[in-house]
């Protein structure tokens, strides 16, 4: 998406323009007072969510897991059902990935 900011060259002439910040899960403009950033990621602070319950994360108490934010109580609990990292979170194994296929 690209905004038209030849009307700021205009009446700011010796000024570049601020970088416009997209949020990682709406792709609409972030503004700094409703910015969360984390892992090189910015987010407005009502998408920054987890992806188990949907419920608002704060920074000190979520987790980052393959890409997915999680609460503290959901990333243990899908942890310790499966005991391990993958199938817990619906990857597959990585030890999978050195069976040799059965013919």
């Amino acid at each position: 998406m690209r905004f038209d900011i030849s009307w700021f060259t205009n009446v700011f002439p010796n000024q570049e323009p601020a970088a416009i910040t997209l949020c990682s899960t709406c792709d609409r403009k972030v503004y700094p007072l409703e910015k969360v950033e984390t892992d090189g990621k910015t987010f407005h602070r009502q998408c920054f969510r987890c992806s188990y319950c949907n419920c608002i994360l704060r920074m000190e108490s979520y987790t980052l897991n393959n890409g997915q934010l999680y609460c503290l109580t959901h990333f243990k609990q899908l942890f310790i059902t499966k005991g391990n990292y993958d199938e817990g979170f619906g990857s597959n194994q990585h030890k999978r990935k050195w069976e040799t296929p059965a013919n």
